[in-house]
């Protein structure tokens, strides 16, 4: 069975108990790990009358990774990235993170198999694609040469695939790993100034190079750079006409 983890934040104090909660098949619990740092765009917030409460928002919303819940105020607010730092956590309230995991019981055993979140089940990966340990849940295909970043797209498309969306640690190592830590083409373009980066299914864009996304070689009122891509774990964004390692991600 696919479950679902909301990983406690460890900041000055440490809680031990586990909490968990079977709602629509999911299972949470919460963890003292330690996450990497992301960075946070706040969603929504609210008034829960309980953590639990709060929790299932947090799945109920594809891009929520990460949300904060007071107990004395019951103020529950949802966000897209992640972080460590937050100057809203004291002793009366937590963070916690959302993670993908997996039971050892239902972990596809070959490297051409994935763990389908939507079909709840193993399923094959298409021709070329493989799937890797960091990350269970996508199928992963490396073309052999660098293109632009729109004949990349096209590229995966034609495989029903589509350029990596990147959004948790896990991920990013991956893909670290795939290009050898090359410059590679992530799944986000804008096509004004002033536009945010999204990721192909509509979530926001979150851990950015500090100082990117800059549009450098333009000034204020012409968009030069309107693609992204990742390096060294980071994205920047960069003009559509270079040519990069090019990945294509299904899942």
């Amino acid at each position: 069975m696919k479950s679902i983890s909301f990983i406690l934040i460890f900041f000055s104090l440490e809680l031990k108990k586990v909490i968990c909660l079977l709602n629509k098949g999911e299972y949470f619990s919460i963890r003292t790990e330690i996450i990497n740092e992301m960075g946070l765009i706040e969603i929504n917030n609210f008034i829960s009358p309980n953590r639990v409460l709060c929790t299932v928002k947090c799945l109920d919303r594809n891009e929520c990774n990460q949300l904060y819940f007071n107990r004395e105020t019951q103020k529950c607010i949802l966000f897209s990235g992640f972080s460590t730092k937050n100057n809203l956590v004291t002793k009366q309230s937590v963070l916690l993170a959302k993670v993908f995991t997996q039971n050892s019981s239902s972990e596809c055993i070959k490297e051409t198999e994935y763990w389908s979140i939507k079909m709840n089940s193993c399923l094959p990966c298409p021709v070329t694609f493989k799937r890797y340990s960091l990350n269970s849940f996508s199928c992963y295909h490396m073309s052999q040469n660098d293109m632009k970043f729109f004949e990349a797209k096209s590229y995966c498309e034609e495989k029903s695939a589509f350029l990596p969306r990147p959004k948790t640690s896990n991920e990013r190592e991956l893909i670290r790993y795939l290009s050898n830590n090359t410059k590679t083409w992530v799944d986000s373009f804008i096509d004004s100034l002033g536009e945010v980066y999204k990721w192909g299914d509509g979530t926001n864009v979150t851990g950015f190079k500090n100082g990117q996304p800059g549009n450098e070689g333009a000034n204020s009122s012409r968009l030069n750079q309107n693609v992204l891509i990742i390096y060294d774990l980071c994205f920047s964004d960069i003009e559509y006409w270079k040519t990069f390692k090019t990945i294509c991600q299904i899942f």
